[in-house]
């Protein structure tokens, strides 16, 4: 039996335990602060990251993760990665990349995600994985990064379409990009000028001295000098020159660039541009020649022909320009600038595009109103003349009178126009027809039934004098129901009228016999049937009529209808809701200083409307109602039935302030 240790034994023991338990003490703050000081520095990465244990579990996040994908601690600690948000980073590939690094302590780089996240909407995700080992050398962590490359990769596709853009203009113009190392004598080309220069893109090594090769052998010492002159002398290198192709044929190239500089001023680099100018030289070459024989030109065209020069100064003008501009001979204008001698201005006309395109020399048409009578209209066309240097000698300009083409233009739109009116009448005159038929036939009928009816409940109510229906004292519900019926039948008559009015525009009645009317029971028939619509967006609704208005030969259908639709597009001149200042006019007067005529103006205070929708308003389907409230017919029938009558509209509008429409009728 052992011997029991003494108390001094105990002691030292004790001793010792507690220097083991220091020590381990400040082995775990250690451990702690150097755990807490790695996850500081993790938690300021730029990037997102996630520390994962070996079951994939999230045991840690820095915040730029919570940040970019709009996320909280809460929905991510201790989640499961193909858990996280909608299950974004459930992708098979991704597993199998993770399981391999858990498996064989790989990396992966570089793999990318696109998604439609939840918080951030569709993104592109480059991740990043790597093992290390935990606390315990047993237990493996995954290291997960993320990088937002979306920007990066959209910017590489525009890069990439940028540079396929580049390469098919300067297929297109026949101009070619060169960068030269001087240093190295190294040579770079686009593909473009090796086809310029009749070769494969890329198909040989390029220095400066292959490029002289393959310039014609008399501009070679040309070529040298120009290049020398840029590089020491900073001269302007801006050349012409001949080069042979393989086959042997010559063509001609422009060439200019640019040289670069080291801080010592020793040229290291020019960059420059090589165009094919082989067509355009004949084609200058050809206009120089055909320069002699410009004035007869001029004089056998039968437009007006003007060759303009510096400062728009005419230099010459051929016979139809006299004629055209009534002018007595050529020496009344040549020398003067056109704004002088054709428009008898001070200064440039105002919106005068040509002092532009003259300047710039741009090849260009255009239409206007004629400077001597505004009701004709002339097509400008404009062909800049430029001199050996490529300068802007002149511009010549042609001035063709379109009038007539205008007309024939806007006659044959409008025929097309009632073409399209006649085929939709013709299909559904006799749709609308017969659903009207039923409605015209039942109300005879219903007004014998109401007729029966109406007594016996007059014997009732006055036996009942405080009989209410629907909410209304029966007095006023006995009045209202015969209103109805009357507005009914009427609205009817208006479907019959409007059907067959339609059918004009594919075969107009000419035999139609024409009735002098009452004008203001007239005006109050359009009013009983287009209030129940106005109200409902209108609340004000005011009427000026005279009572003394005479009696006019006019068919009154048509002109219900004009009234009714321009009642009716007043009312949708409101955007919802119902807006407490909504106001319509309609003001009937006889015209003071000439008594033939009636002015009717329908006007409201709605949202009005800009000069391209005034344009436009009369035009057959055009609407700016919401597709469900109209058909765009209303306004076109109205100008067409205006037109029929023989009157005239007027159309005043400011966007935000409302609009009004002008009726004037000669009541002759």
């Amino acid at each position: 039996m052992a011997d029991k240790p003494t108390y001094e034994e105990l002691e030292q023991k004790l001793k010792e335990l507690e220097k083991q338990v220091s020590r381990i003490s400040l082995l775990e703050r250690d451990i702690k602060e150097t755990r807490e000081h790695a996850e500081g520095i993790v938690a300021i990465v730029r990037e997102p990251l996630l520390v994962l244990d070996a079951d994939l579990k999230v045991i840690f996040a820095n915040t730029s993760f919570y940040q970019v994908f709009k996320v909280t601690p809460q929905e991510t600690d201790g989640q499961l990665l193909y858990a996280l948000g909608n299950g974004q980073w459930d992708v098979p590939k991704l597993r199998k990349l993770i399981e391999n690094i858990l498996l064989m302590d790989t990396t992966f780089e570089g793999y990318e995600v696109e998604h439609e996240f939840e918080h951030i909407g569709r993104r592109v995700m480059r991740l990043n994985a790597r093992r290390v080992s935990g606390e315990a050398k047993n237990i493996p962590l995954i290291f997960l990064t993320f990088e937002d490359v979306t920007e990066r990769n959209l910017a590489k596709m525009k890069l990439k379409r940028s540079q396929g853009r580049l390469a098919q203009v300067e297929r297109i113009a026949h101009l070619g990009n060169w960068t030269w190392n001087i240093v190295t004598s190294e040579l770079d080309w686009s593909d473009e000028i090796y086809r310029i220069f009749g070769r494969i893109p890329q198909e040989f090594e390029l220095t400066y001295e292959t490029f002289l090769n393959f310039v014609h052998p008399e501009d070679r010492e040309f070529v040298n000098q120009s290049i020398d002159k840029a590089l020491y002398e900073n001269k302007p290198y801006r050349i012409d020159h001949r080069i042979i192709l393989s086959d042997g044929r010559e063509r001609m190239v422009h060439e200019q660039a640019e040289v670069i500089f080291d801080e010592t001023g020793r040229p290291i680099q020019m960059i420059g541009t090589v165009q094919d100018i082989t067509e355009f030289k004949r084609t200058k070459d050809q206009l120089r020649k055909s320069k002699a024989m410009l004035q007869s030109i001029f004089d056998g065209i039968s437009d007006p022909l003007i060759l303009l020069g510096e400062g728009l100064t005419i230099h010459a003008i051929n016979r139809p320009t006299l004629d055209y501009y009534m002018i007595k001979s050529p020496g009344h204008v040549i020398g003067k600038p056109c704004f002088v001698g054709l428009a008898n201005q001070t200064e440039i006309c105002e919106g005068c595009i040509i002092p532009g395109a003259v300047s710039e020399g741009w090849e260009q048409t255009f239409q206007r109103r004629s400077l001597k009578n505004s009701e004709r209209f002339e097509e400008i066309s404009l062909y800049p003349v430029l001199d050996e240097s490529s300068n802007i000698e002149a511009t010549i300009i042609r001035i063709h009178d379109i009038t007539e083409k205008k007309r024939m233009e806007k006659q044959l739109i409008h025929s097309e126009k009632l073409a399209s009116i006649g085929v939709l009448v013709s299909g559904i005159a006799h749709e609308i027809n017969n659903p009207n038929n039923y409605i015209s036939v039942n109300i005879p009928i219903l007004r014998d039934y109401i007729n029966t009816v109406i007594p016996i409940i007059d014997e009732y109510a006055k036996k009942h004098p405080g009989l209410e229906i629907l909410h209304m004292p029966y007095p006023e519900f006995r009045e209202d129901i015969f209103e109805l019926l009357d507005n009914i039948q009427y609205g009817s008559r208006q479907i019959k009228s409007i059907v067959k009015d339609l059918k004009v525009f594919s075969k107009p009645d000419q035999d139609k016999p024409i009735e002098k009317i009452d004008l203001k029971p007239m005006f109050e028939k359009v009013f009983a049937f287009c209030w129940s619509k106005i109200r409902k967006t209108v609340k004000t609704f005011n009427i000026n009529i005279p009572e003394n208005l005479p009696e006019i030969l006019i068919d009154s259908q048509l002109l219900e209808q004009i009234l009714i639709n321009l009642l009716i597009n007043a009312a949708n001149a409101f955007d919802k809701p119902f807006n407490e200042n909504s106001r319509v006019d309609l003001v009937v007067s006889m015209d003071d200083s000439k008594e033939n005529q009636l002015i009717i103006e329908v006007s409201d205070n709605g949202r009005g409307m800009d000069e391209k929708i005034i344009e436009k308003i009369f035009d057959p389907f055009f609407t700016t109602n919401p597709s469900e409230e109209g058909t765009g017919l209303g306004m076109y029938i109205v100008h067409n039935l205006i037109e029929k009558i023989g009157g005239c509209i007027q159309v005043e509008s400011k966007l935000g302030e409302g609009s009004k429409f002008t009726l004037i009728l000669n009541i002759n």
